[in-house]
């Protein structure tokens, strides 16, 4: 395995987590729904006056409340999301020697690139995600 072969694996390790996150905890997912039902709403408008924008902004990037507070119940968490992203990164790496796969520096750029996009459309059928720069091409409209 080369530098090209990991990028890769670490991407979809990231993503296949993301997703199992998503699909699984359906707290987080409708939560997330709902933010961007609330931000769809706000990129509609084309002026925002000042209280607009700052919802806007506190929705997409919402502040903690409060400060942090150690816990011995953080280094269980910690250790299980390790290990999670160890065996997820196992699986890949298996499969990708298992079928002989071999990506070369420029093919996992582009990989790096468009893998993102595409799992946004995806995502976007079922109103999860629109974080990236598809919503800014739309031109504050609705489709």
């Amino acid at each position: 395995m080369d530098i090209a072969d990991i990028i890769v694996i670490m991407l979809c390790t990231y993503y296949t987590n993301y997703i199992l996150k998503m699909i699984f905890n359906k707290k987080q997912r409708v939560g997330t729904q709902q933010a961007n039902i609330k931000l769809d709403d706000l990129r509609t408008k084309p002026k925002k006056t000042l209280a607009e924008q700052k919802e806007f902004l506190n929705i997409k990037y919402p502040k903690r409340i409060g400060k942090f507070k150690w816990s011995w119940k953080i280094i269980p968490k910690t250790i299980l999301t390790i290990v999670i992203y160890i065996l997820i990164f196992r699986f890949y790496f298996f499969v990708f020697a298992y079928f002989g796969l071999k990506f070369q520096l420029w093919q996992a750029i582009l990989i790096v690139m468009t893998l993102p996009m595409l799992l946004n459309l995806v995502l976007e059928k079922f109103k999860i995600q629109k974080g990236d720069l598809s919503v800014f091409f739309r031109g504050g409209r609705k489709k």
